[in-house]
């Protein structure tokens, strides 16, 4: 089974330390093949958050845990544990536990594709979705749709 990948993005130039400085990253590049949301808000112009979007974000089914919490890219002061720490999925998608926070605080846009699903689904991820059992082995994860997207969107 292959999910499709949305939502995911590149890492920011940097880090603040706990002594207010700021720790740049050495290696970061502005063509990094992790989208720019910042970039995606510019293109776009923003939009309205949509409820169900949001909410349908919000019930995804947990892909994968992480170790560490996120961060807004948009550094708007959300606190990390806000963002989340996991990946989450409709048995079709996945996506970052913090992209409900983008698209209602930031007003950013996703792709048509997906917004339809969220839309048909009335803004939840059904329960018979994924059977638990399935996320115990080993998932493909394509990105080439999320990159596709945003290379279009802000070309």
């Amino acid at each position: 089974m292959t999910f499709k990948a949305i939502g995911y993005w590149r890492e920011p130039k940097y880090v603040w330390l706990p002594d207010e400085r700021r720790f740049n990253f050495e290696g970061w590049s502005e063509d990094s093949w992790l989208p720019d949301p910042m970039r995606v808000v510019e293109s776009h112009g923003g939009c309205d958050p949509d409820p169900l979007v949001v909410s349908y974000l919000r019930s995804g089914k947990e892909f994968a845990a992480w170790r560490g919490f996120s961060s807004c890219r948009f550094e708007c002061g959300l606190p990390d544990e806000l963002m989340g720490y996991r990946c989450l999925t409709d048995g079709a998608w996945v996506w970052p536990e913090g992209l409900a926070h983008y698209v209602e605080r930031h007003q950013l846009p996703l792709p048509d594709e997906f917004t339809s699903v969220t839309h048909a689904h009335h803004g939840q991820v059904p329960d018979a979705a994924l059977p638990d059992s399935s996320l115990e082995r080993p998932q493909a994860v394509d990105r080439s749709f999320w990159n596709d997207w945003y290379r279009a969107l802000t070309s």
